[in-house]
């Protein structure tokens, strides 16, 4: 996230993508050998059953 980023908005939270465009992230995850499509994989099944467990209680 640039500089000017964080000057305009202080207490928002980086979104998925920004996080996911870092380049230190990006190195972090080659050197873990986590792919980005693996990752966004992963959090579209887990938002999925979140929901789930949500609707089936009603929340």
């Amino acid at each position: 996230m640039a500089a000017n980023d964080m000057r305009r908005a202080p207490f928002t939270e980086p979104t998925l993508d920004h996080l996911l465009n870092d380049p230190t992230i990006r190195l972090l995850m080659d050197r873990d050998g986590v792919r980005v499509d693996d990752l966004t994989d992963l959090l579209a099944l887990v938002r999925k059953r979140l929901l789930a467990e949500r609707w089936r209680h009603g929340v």
